[in-house]
């Protein structure tokens, strides 16, 4: 595993490159990265002011390793904390996008998902809700799933399936708008993924970063500690140029 300290070193003390679509270090303000999308137990349920403990989106340290970071907590009646961003029809089609994303979260359940490219309009044809995410089989067990277009626009399958603890992610996204596009996916410096011919923009798309679904199913008689999640979020960076311009956080 690269070091998280030995990042942080880089993060401070590597030039500024070309100028970023998203450019976050942990300790700045959440707006810096993006819009807050925080849900109680049902979809649509939005949630629009932060409850200490319970759930919220905020700057402070990570007392663990002791680096400032982005905290995400989630506790069982809600569903969703999630940052998006490039919302707006930023993300063209037929482009390269290099995303980085240095993140550690205390623990994970089976269906926690931790990163989507998600579209914006899930009912424009042809149907697809979120072409790719990030989402745990296990405590410790991770796959990227994707998204077939068509049907009811959630026909996933796991296309990579992984070990994941703390680690610096990855990806090189083409956005090809004629199902043509390609994936790479990068863990903790290595190329985990490398996919063509699929289809990453069927309509407006964007990156979501966070915690969201994982809940504990109806009659479970789990601890509340289980289904309750803290993400600590320390780097993301989003570049339509090249690889090297996102290095610092996704550790390639």
């Amino acid at each position: 595993m690269i070091a998280l300290n030995v990042l942080l070193f880089a993060f401070v003390t590597i030039g500024a490159h070309a100028k970023l679509l998203v450019d976050y270090t942990g300790g700045e303000p959440v707006s810096r990265l993006g819009v807050t999308d925080m849900e109680a137990r049902s979809l649509h349920q939005h949630v629009l002011v932060m409850t200490p403990n319970t759930v919220f989106i905020r700057p402070e340290n990570d007392t663990t390793l002791d680096m400032p970071a982005l905290h995400y907590k989630r506790t069982p009646q809600y569903r969703r904390a999630e940052v998006k961003a490039l919302h707006k029809g930023e993300i063209k089609p037929n482009k390269k996008y290099y995303i980085g994303y240095t993140v550690r979260l205390d623990h994970a359940a089976p269906g926690l998902v931790m990163f989507q490219w998600k579209k914006q309009d899930k009912y424009a044809n042809p149907k697809q809700n979120i072409p790719f995410h990030l989402t745990f089989k296990g405590a410790d067990r991770l796959a990227l799933e994707y998204t077939t277009p068509g049907s009811n626009g959630s026909n996933r399958s796991a296309i990579w399936t992984g070990d994941f603890k703390c680690a610096p992610l990855g990806f090189v996204i083409d956005t090809d708008d004629n199902c043509g596009g390609s994936l790479e996916f990068w863990l903790d410096g290595k190329r985990e993924l490398k996919r063509g011919d699929l289809c990453l923009f069927t309509g407006d798309t964007h990156p979501k970063w966070g915690i969201y679904r994982g809940e504990a199913q109806p009659g479970s008689r789990q601890a509340a500690s289980a289904h309750t999640f803290n993400s600590y979020v320390y780097r993301v960076q989003v570049s339509e140029g090249n690889k090297t311009e996102v290095a610092t956080s996704a550790g390639w």
